[in-house]
């Protein structure tokens, strides 16, 4: 082969080669364009629930902490503590009572606490007919939560369901159930 057929082959073969790269490089461009709208799609449909489901964390945690500063301030108000008040307020939801009506019973015992203590001799007898003390040994009022406690014990040892529940009345007041 001489010289200017080896060119002219070189030339053609070179020709095709840049054709074939011009190809590879619209292909490999293609693809890129095409893996792009799959990651903007991806990224579209992937953003709204992540930052829903953000949103969603955010408000509930957001209402727990409201939670917890109802149940503080009411634990606070009525003179008990947190957890008992959470367990109280179950143990009204599982016997048909409403949260408030069971507040406002607590909120009475502990106002017929204080009367007895400042001589009211309704509630004082009241308390006593139950066997229970309201003051400590050293003349403090005693913890709402301990008076509550053994009111409930001295309750539950009442044979006679009307005298139980007149008991309670007297300490407690009505507790109305929901239907």
């Amino acid at each position: 082969m001489q010289i200017e057929e080896l060119v002219v082959v070189l030339k053609a073969q070179t020709d095709a080669f840049k054709g074939s790269m011009r190809d590879a490089s619209k292909s490999i461009d293609n693809a890129a364009r095409d893996i792009g709208k799959v990651g903007t799609s991806m990224t579209r449909n992937i953003t709204a629930p992540l930052l829903a489901l953000g949103g969603g964390i955010l408000a509930m945690s957001n209402k727990y902490a409201r939670m917890g500063d109802e149940i503080a301030k009411t634990s606070a108000k009525l003179g008990v503590s947190t957890d008992a008040l959470q367990v109280m307020d179950f143990w009204a939801s599982q016997n048909g009572i409403s949260s408030s009506a069971m507040e406002r019973s607590v909120g009475r015992l502990n106002q017929r606490i204080g009367r007895a203590v400042d001589g009211n001799e309704k509630y004082a007898s009241a308390f006593a007919l139950l066997g229970v003390e309201i003051e400590d040994s050293n003349g403090k009022i005693r913890e709402t939560e301990d008076v509550m406690r053994d009111t409930i014990a001295s309750l539950r040892d009442i044979e006679d369901p009307a005298l139980r529940s007149a008991r309670a009345a007297e300490v407690f007041g009505q507790a109305r159930r929901e239907n």
